[in-house]
């Protein structure tokens, strides 16, 4: 972990004061750290259409297991919730079609950040009440409160 922090300072700092760092690093092999998500990214692979339309289904191989899930008190259907809104219909069916269209739609990197992931409750947290315009704002410029809901 050591050399992701010198190679990768600002990602490594914002994975370890998030919920998923915070939980690697004090021993719980259930949380992610950083090559669960992604391999080196000097390969080149997070900047490809077929990366960021995997992002989701990524995201789901914890998130959607209910088992998991369960142990720490998350709803494991937010993949299904996502794949049935705009976003994850649009992203599903270009990564079933054609994985090298590049898509803009958001996937869970957009919303919750790609590192830097808080509780929905923290202050801290991209898609927290407070916060949460700003973060829609970011694609949907013009946004007004009640955005989303």
């Amino acid at each position: 972990m050591q050399v992701k922090a010198k190679l990768y300072p600002k990602e490594y700092n914002d994975w370890k004061g998030s919920v998923h760092g915070t939980a690697y690093l004090a021993g719980n092999r259930d949380a992610p750290g950083c090559t669960d998500c992604h391999g080196d990214p000097a390969s080149g692979e997070i900047q490809t259409a077929a990366f960021r339309l995997d992002i989701a289904a990524h995201c789901a191989r914890c998130h959607a297991d209910k088992a998991l899930m369960g142990k720490y008190q998350i709803a494991a259907d937010t993949y299904d919730t996502y794949r049935a809104d705009y976003h994850g219909t649009t992203v599903e069916y270009y990564r079933a079609r054609d994985k090298s269209v590049w898509r803009y739609e958001a996937t869970c990197s957009d919303c919750h950040t790609s590192h830097a992931v808080y509780r929905v409750d923290d202050p801290r947290s991209s898609v927290a009440p407070a916060n949460l315009l700003s973060t829609c704002q970011k694609c949907h410029q013009g946004a007004e409160p009640g955005f989303a809901t």
